[in-house]
């Protein structure tokens, strides 16, 4: 009776993506961009590797060339995904990407905001404003049509997103 070990499990997708984003994080800052998020998942009949890159003056196709030019080979010597095929993509934020992290509220102070929330404030489901702090716990933001402050609990939250003007 012997023992046997199938080396084709994957780790879970949470897995690739956290490996990544260890693997890859310095050589994007080193870059001059900020690694937000990796993403990994599957799309459009395959499994896609997304890095989302950020910088205040804004991301190029050059500047998603160059990080994925810079992280390929990383990526080839990690094999994050135990051979498995995937699709590299560079893509820098949508401006409806949720904001979440505490990068994302500095990224976003004294910009306009909506808030999504779960239970109304002044019988309001929905909040434009722009955001003037955060802390553990609460969001501040000034409405725009009122010039209102409110102290938002982050549980009530239920989106934050970058004001899309149309």
């Amino acid at each position: 009776m012997g023992l046997s070990h199938s080396h084709c499990l994957k780790g879970t997708n949470m897995d690739v993506a956290t490996k990544v984003q260890n693997a890859i994080t310095k050589t994007v800052e080193d870059l001059g961009y900020e690694l937000v998020e990796v993403t990994y998942g599957y799309k459009d009949k395959a499994w896609q590797l997304t890095a989302f890159i950020y910088q205040p003056e804004g991301i190029s196709l050059s500047d998603c060339e160059k990080v994925h030019y810079a992280i390929d080979d990383i990526l080839d010597e990690l094999d994050p995904t135990d051979g498995a095929p995937y699709n590299l993509n560079v893509s820098s934020l949508g401006l409806d990407r949720p904001i979440l992290t505490e990068k994302d509220y500095i990224r976003n102070m004294n910009k306009e905001v909506e808030v999504n929330l779960k239970s109304p404030v002044d019988k309001k489901a929905v909040l434009e404003a722009v955001l003037t702090g955060f802390d553990d716990n609460t969001v501040t933001v000034r409405e725009l049509k009122t010039k209102k402050e409110y102290a938002l609990d982050k549980n009530n939250i239920r989106l934050m997103t970058q004001l899309i003007k149309f």
